[in-house]
């Protein structure tokens, strides 16, 4: 009996099937919207400082927002789609990590709302860019 032991488990080391591959480093929907998320920052920093620089002319303020909504409009909502599929543990806990990114994201609306709150234009133009309170 004992030999019979030492023989299979001698077999099942032979005959072992190779350890799986690592997960590539965004393959979940936290590990994606980490990735996503300091690409759209960074624009919106960017958007930010030329929409103050520009906070005098509505127009202009309103084809930057259509500018960056060519751009990153589809990323907003693909982060959007992501955080939904985060259970809401997850969710509590990316939102804390998140808070300045959140912010950032909100401020060249802020620079926005400045100078041309009544401007049509630019409240059409920050619809078009992606940006969506929830």
């Amino acid at each position: 009996m004992k030999h019979l032991l030492v023989g299979l488990l001698a077999a099942s080391a032979c005959h072992s099937d190779p350890p799986p591959a690592a997960p590539s480093p965004a393959s979940g929907p936290r590990e994606k919207l980490d990735a996503e998320l300091a690409v759209v920052v960074k624009a919106a920093i960017a958007l930010e400082h030329d929409v103050t620089a520009s906070s005098s002319d509505c127009a202009k303020v309103a084809a930057l927002f259509r500018r960056f909504g060519a751009e990153h409009a589809a990323k907003l909502s693909d982060l959007i789609e992501l955080r939904a599929q985060l259970g809401p543990d997850d969710r509590e806990r990316y939102d804390a990590d998140h808070d300045e990114d959140a912010r950032a994201l909100g401020s060249p609306i802020e620079a926005a709302m400045l100078s041309c709150s009544d401007d049509q234009t630019v409240i059409d133009a920050i619809a078009l860019a992606g940006f969506k309170k929830h």
